[in-house]
């Protein structure tokens, strides 16, 4: 787990939804404070907390021989990807879920995070790893991992979308940044024309 909480002057592969979202938003603008520095977001939760506590466990329940924590910057891009874990040619992003008797499929802004981790990284492999969590794993966070209810889903890359839809605002947003000056939906529209 990655341990510094600056998340300023770079966009994170997290936010990833964010910049390929609606930029005219309180949300986004909130966001778009904590990256000039002028605000900062320590929200937690119980979620977040056991998400971070079980992260480990989860990846090493896997039995693969991998690194963790690996942080990849690219300035010109401000752009910071914090990896979970990887092997020699794949990336593993690690995610908990609320167990449910329903079958959980991971949501686009997981599957986005991981085409930017890809790409940052030039591994064309990710599997996201998900593992269904219990009241009982939220209320202790020293529970072994059920290596049985672990799921494991393949990401692939998705060049395109990367080039067309992702880069683009990117760019712009850094371009935003280093100037520190707002976001503007439709500048960026007329810029692309």
């Amino acid at each position: 787990m990655i341990t510094n909480k600056d998340r300023s002057k770079y966009w994170g592969a997290s936010e990833t939804s964010k910049i390929v979202g609606n930029w005219d938003t309180k949300t986004f603008m909130e966001l778009y404070l904590v990256k000039l520095g002028v605000s900062e977001n320590n929200f937690t939760n119980t979620y977040l907390m056991a998400g971070n506590a079980y992260e480990r466990k989860i990846a090493e329940s896997l039995g693969l021989k991998m690194k963790f924590d690996r942080c990849i910057k690219l300035p010109k891009l401000r752009l910071r990807v914090n990896l979970d874990a990887e092997t020699k040619d794949c990336i593993y992003e690690i995610k908990t879920h609320k167990a449910t008797e329903k079958e959980w499929k991971p949501p686009t802004s997981y599957i986005q995070q991981c085409q930017v981790q890809m790409f940052a990284t030039g591994k064309h492999k990710c599997k996201l790893v998900a593992y269904p969590m219990t009241e009982e794993n939220y209320e202790n966070f020293f529970l072994e991992v059920d290596r049985e209810k672990v799921e494991v889903f393949d990401i692939p890359y998705d060049e395109q979308w990367v080039k067309n839809e992702y880069l683009p605002r990117l760019v712009y947003l850094a371009e935003c940044l280093k100037k520190r000056k707002t976001p503007n939906m439709r500048e960026f529209k007329e810029r692309k024309l």
